[in-house]
């Protein structure tokens, strides 16, 4: 067995958040054996029996990835209900709490089944559940005021109470409530201590584990543990699970604060998803393989930052094969000169939108770009696309020069130098930026977005370019400095206004990208201030609904819409990237080592 093969082996145990379709069940792995939580209104005659942070409206509380404690409080017929959770040993203690008036007209439900196919026996025995695998039995005791009622759709044991009174479930022996409730609070402190270290930024750490560790679930069909985007792009719209590529990525970056475990996981395990045309596909889940494109090059960035902080040369021999195959796939697919590259799809396949290959779906960058049906490309030298493949060719080349393997870094190291040639034929001195190119016309796009400063993680600008791309436009009111940093296009293009999607919001990959860029070339006083902005911005949302959004608006700083306050239908409210916002304070002031370049090449 593999060093990676036993690791993750080892992180499929004990009880969890493991099902992606609901907020509201525990799972025992690796048995299966889960406990969901159920509602019925009976007033109304409205039950709810899972719950998915987006569709209803939910406001998480404090947890952590493995568990020990967790808490969201969920809207549910004009009530706040309080669900928590915390493990003692190996034994479960949940605890449901409703304290307006008119509670005891609603119910909650414990139903009991076992997932995945996975093999047990369940029986109810009155006052308890009990149910047995191979690996034992495991007993369930209930405290609270009993409620016979069997017009609910649950199929399996299940066992209902009045919320009435505070209603509480412990496996392995009969806890009073006062044993039960002093388990959640110890366990509670224990979570809240976990912040401590991040003094200051303690709200920034406890926002960013709480979306990864809600977001973390377990995937069957390969026996594995990842995170994707959110619960409710898996269960609404992709058939259970779904993994983005640059998404992935950076959800293995976010994860490296607190698990080394799931960060490996995480980003091992998109790179495993590699098609054997030599491309990671930009989708990947039950009901789609994603094969039409791929999506930013960001796989050795990711992977040498998480080397140089926890210096497991397993992890290179694991995935180096996998991205230099990547890395080499593009200029065999995606160039438009030499050291050009543009982005397209591939043959077989149609769209209605072309750049849905650079992650920016709706960016004005691509308004009325030409595309060649025959090769497939846009007709577009993307400055974007050609830093972060010049980037990923030095990264690799690291690795290379690590593991060994001084064929493939010099192969790496010439190409880094070819694309870093590109992009200075991309520079425009009047403008003092690298531009986008329309080969067909050979004229420069006058679009700017944050994605014309990646050349600052290239070696191509020399020290007086870095210093006009910082000054003249990062650093520019009229362009991407103000209240609210960075909008994904500038504050003076037209299309600003419009705030939809990439059309001016606010979105956190752009912003690490950036910071990463600025830390790499000694820009400290910029990355600082960057850093505040990214600060203060998530904190936001975060201190005021719970809310991790996949974009916000850059103007009001805002991921919800004025009209709807759980999601404004362009920003998804607990979407993990979004905590990327959070992660860079945390490297900037010190607290997660996370420096892709420990060593230039």
């Amino acid at each position: 067995m593999s060093k990676y093969d036993e690791m993750k082996k080892n992180m499929i145990h004990g009880w969890n958040t493991w099902s992606t379709w609901s907020m509201l069940s525990q799972t025992l792995m690796p048995q299966g054996l889960t406990v969901s939580i159920g509602l019925k209104s009976y007033e109304t005659g409205t039950y709810m029996r899972r719950a998915l942070m987006g569709r209803e409206n939910i406001k998480p509380g404090i947890r952590n990835l493995k568990g020990d404690y967790t808490s969201l409080a969920i809207q549910f017929e004009g009530k706040e209900i309080t669900v928590e959770t915390a493990l003692e040993d190996k034994d479960l203690i949940t605890s449901v709490i409703c304290t307006a008036e008119g509670c005891e007209e609603i119910s909650v439900f414990f139903e009991f089944t076992f997932l995945w196919n996975l093999q047990g026996s369940l029986k109810d025995d009155g006052d308890r559940i009990q149910a047995v695998t191979e690996a034992g039995s495991t007993d369930f005791y209930f405290s609270g005021m009993k409620k016979a009622d069997l017009n609910v759709p649950c199929a399996t044991p299940f066992q209902s109470f009045s919320l009435g009174e505070t209603v509480y479930l412990s496996t392995g022996k009969n806890r009073s409530p006062e044993e039960c409730r002093k388990i959640l609070n110890r366990q509670k402190v224990k979570v809240e201590n976990e912040s401590d270290r991040f003094g200051s930024l303690s709200e920034c750490y406890r926002g960013m584990d709480t979306v990864m560790a809600w977001d973390t679930i377990y995937e069957p069909s390969k026996n594995r543990v990842i995170s994707p985007v959110s619960r409710y792009w898996n269960a609404e719209m992709h058939g259970g699970w779904v993994l983005f590529v640059w998404d992935t990525f950076f959800a293995g970056s976010m994860a490296s604060v607190s698990s080394k475990e799931l960060a490996y996981s995480n980003t091992v395990e998109i790179i495993k998803e590699i098609l054997p045309e030599g491309y990671i596909g930009i989708m990947n889940c039950p009901i789609n393989k994603g094969t039409d494109r791929s999506q930013p090059p960001v796989g050795s960035l990711s992977v040498m930052g998480l080397y140089n902080r926890f210096r497991e040369k397993w992890l290179l021999e694991e995935v180096f094969d996998d991205l230099l195959t990547w890395n080499r796939w593009w200029p065999e697919h995606r160039s438009v000169g030499e050291g050009l590259l543009a982005w397209g799809y591939n043959e077989g396949y149609t769209s209605e939108n072309p750049n849905y290959e650079s992650g920016l779906d709706n960016s004005p960058l691509y308004d009325n770009v030409p595309f060649n049906s025959t090769t497939l490309l846009m007709e577009l030298a993307d400055v974007g696309l050609i830093s972060l493949y010049a980037t990923d060719c030095r990264l690799l080349a690291r690795m290379a020069e690590i593991l060994g393997r001084s064929d493939e870094q010099r192969e790496l190291l010439n190409r880094a130098g070819i694309y870093e040639m590109g992009l200075q034929s991309l520079w425009n001195e009047e403008k003092g930026i690298y531009l986008n190119k329309n080969m067909r016309t050979g004229q420069f796009s006058e679009r700017l977005a944050p994605t014309l400063l990646y050349p600052l993680l290239t070696e191509a600008p020399d020290e007086k370019q870095a210093r006009r791309l910082v000054d003249e436009h990062l650093m520019n009111d009229e362009e991407f400095k103000g209240e609210f940093m960075i909008p994904s296009i500038s504050r003076n293009d037209p299309a600003y206004g419009d705030q939809d999607y990439w059309r001016g919001r606010i979105w956190g990959p752009m912003n690490w990208l950036v910071y990463l860029a600025l830390k790499k070339r000694g820009f400290e006083d910029e990355a600082a201030f960057l850093s505040g902005k990214s600060k203060e911005l998530f904190l936001k949302e975060w201190l005021e609904k719970g809310h991790v959004h996949e974009n916000y608006n850059g103007e009001t700083g805002t991921g919800c819409s004025e009209a709807d306050a759980s999601n404004d239908g362009g920003s998804d409210p607990f979407y993990h990237w979004g905590a990327l916002l959070a992660l860079i304070p945390l490297v900037e002031k010190g607290y997660v080592p996370f420096d892709p370049w420990d060593k230039v090449l």
